[in-house]
């Protein structure tokens, strides 16, 4: 007895693509909204106040860091959905006759 593997249809594939980016963009904002609390969490934790310049700094570094990766993570997984979604033909129509890989050789 062999296992046959079964055909998932796109509309099958397409939902389950949406509900996963529907629960990691639910799951972002939630990490991003809890940075401060998180970050105000650890400087109490390793017993820092934040009315002295280290403690701030700690405070800075530990709420920025991660804000700023999530950022980063949000709009590079952004960008490349699009880039991704371009049709092929408008890409090269929008480059041209003078391409940028034209261009790059000289030609």
């Amino acid at each position: 007895m062999s296992a046959v593997p079964i055909e998932v249809s796109d509309r099958s594939k397409l939902i389950q693509w949406l509900i996963g980016i529907s629960i990691a963009t639910v799951a972002w904002f939630l990490a991003y909204s809890q940075l401060s609390d998180f970050a105000e969490w650890l400087v109490g934790l390793w017993g820092l106040s934040r009315q002295t310049h280290f403690g701030e700094a700690v405070h800075f570094f530990l709420y920025d860091t991660p804000k700023v990766l999530l950022l980063l993570t949000g709009i590079v997984f952004i960008m490349g959905i699009i880039q991704s979604s371009l049709m092929t033909k408008w890409a090269s129509s929008a480059n041209g006759e003078y391409g940028w890989n034209k261009n790059l050789v000289g030609q």
